[in-house]
């Protein structure tokens, strides 16, 4: 405890801080239309590679057509 000038005693006082980002999360709307499942599966497929994109499967079209291409001119 702490003590005044005059002697008396103060309790101590606890205090909490909240960063800006804890503040910006807890405006979030809890019953946004998110997806839980959702969420989660895309998730698992992205740990697991296995998560398709645009960029993948130009690359595997693109790997595909220079296949056949090759075994045309043969």
């Amino acid at each position: 405890m702490r003590e005044t000038a005059g002697g008396a005693q103060i309790p101590p006082v606890d205090r909490v801080e909240i960063s800006e980002t804890a503040q910006a999360l807890s405006s979030l709307n809890p019953d946004a239309n998110i997806r839980a499942e959702k969420v989660a599966e895309i998730r698992e497929a992205i740990a697991n590679g296995t998560y398709l994109t645009e960029e993948k499967i130009s690359i595997a079209a693109d790997r595909l057509l220079d296949v056949l291409r090759t075994s045309l001119a043969r």
